[in-house]
């Protein structure tokens, strides 16, 4: 019987988290840009005049902020750091925070692990807490969810130590964003809220993700979930609204590109299932698991051959 492992994602957040409209709010939020604020209270009191929900609120607090915000690797005060509309992790969490404790929304800050090709996670760092990233946790209809500020700006996708690439738009994915693919990517210790990772190993486990992943990750239904694989033959399953010729397996410094081997569709669930032939590759080899956008971007899933 196949394993649906990633079938999950459709059932471990209520459906209006998946596909709420949030047109309406985020285009005032955005407009809000142009609009002078000497504190957080005034651009809060404005923003909650002109959301209908509490959802909107929150919505309306993140949606300003990815538009508004850069990163940085400075740390500051709230007030400093909103004047300057910049600041690091932590900062841009206890803003978010704080603007949800003035309009009397639930809200916390949650430390934890993040990780990406350059930033390999140990035990040490589980055991010293040697965290590197900070995120919220807010409450929509008696439903907890997670919402990154600092991974939904421009600027936030790190290539390498050196150097940054910036989106051209923020991404609106890490407000309520699905709880399995956020998984992926951060872990907290704390187990208060029942949407973490129950295992620091097997979060260490993990694929890494690089690029544009979130643009499209709602749509990947399974895929091997260890970062080191074992085997010859790699196989995911995806929704067939993607365009299925536009994945590959990219390995050997970028000289192996492998398409699907065999692509099995079931077009009463809607799911293709792409079976790659690996052999190819050497072991020990790192290789992605890519999906190439029409734009020329594209995300990848870092693996390792066994």
């Amino acid at each position: 019987m196949r394993k649906w492992g990633f079938l999950l994602i459709l059932f471990l957040l209520p459906f209006y988290l998946l596909g709420q409209d949030y047109e309406r709010i985020d285009s005032i939020a955005k407009s809000f840009q142009s609009k002078k604020y000497n504190d957080i209270e005034s651009l809060v009191g404005d923003l909650v005049k002109e959301a209908r929900t509490d959802e909107e609120k929150y919505r309306a607090f993140y949606t300003y902020m990815v538009n508004t915000f850069s990163y940085s690797y400075s740390n500051y005060s709230n007030k400093s750091s909103f004047k300057m509309k910049k600041g690091a992790c932590s900062t841009l969490s206890s803003i978010y925070k704080e603007m949800c404790d003035l309009a009397g929304l639930e809200c916390h800050n949650v430390v934890g692990f993040i990780k990406s090709d350059y930033l390999p996670l140990s035990f040490f760092d589980f055991i010293f807490n040697r965290v590197n990233h900070e995120w919220n946790i807010i409450k929509i209809n008696n439903e907890y969810a997670y919402v990154d500020v600092t991974w939904g700006l421009k600027d936030v996708y790190f290539v390498n130590k050196k150097r940054m690439e910036k989106e051209e738009e923020p991404i609106y994915y890490f407000f309520a964003p699905s709880l399995h693919n956020f998984n992926l990517s951060h872990f907290t210790k704390k187990k208060k809220w029942g949407l973490e990772n129950n295992s620091f190993f097997r979060f260490n486990k993990y694929p890494v993700i690089l690029g544009d992943f979130y643009r499209i990750c709602d749509s990947i239904i399974e895929i091997p979930e260890k970062y080191k694989h074992k085997g010859n033959e790699f196989k995911i399953v995806v929704d067939t609204q993607l365009v299925l010729k536009n994945f590959l397996i990219i390995g050997g410094k970028g000289k192996i590109r492998i398409s699907p081997d065999k692509i099995i569709l079931d077009e009463t669930l809607g799911y293709a299932e792409l079976i790659f032939n690996i052999s190819k590759l050497s072991r020990n080899e790192s290789f992605g698991l890519s999906y190439l956008f029409d734009d020329g971007s594209n995300y990848v899933l870092k693996y390792i051959k066994k």
